[in-house]
């Protein structure tokens, strides 16, 4: 057909995105949880952890106290899904 491109978009698996990352021993949340606690108006977070051997293994992230708490499924290495275009 003369005059029309034909487009085919890749569907790709969302890039896993960090939410905290340790530096000397001390966690800090990186600008994409910050965003999200502010958006939510909330004033702390928490990592949602389990016992892995004699360490702890994160699982997820919990903005906010209460009925407004929101949380984040995430992987073992603070990793949250983002999603893309």
């Amino acid at each position: 057909m003369a005059g029309y491109t034909a487009i085919f978009l890749c569907r790709r698996k969302p890039p896993p995105v960090p939410v905290v990352v340790r530096y000397q021993d001390q966690l800090y949340p990186t600008l994409a949880l910050e965003m999200a606690r502010l958006y939510f108006l909330e004033d702390r977070f928490d990592l949602i952890t389990q016992p892995l051997g004699d360490m702890r293994q994160v699982e997820g992230i919990r903005i906010g106290r209460n009925a407004g708490q929101y949380e984040l499924a995430a992987d073992g290495r603070a990793q949250v899904l983002a999603p893309s275009m």
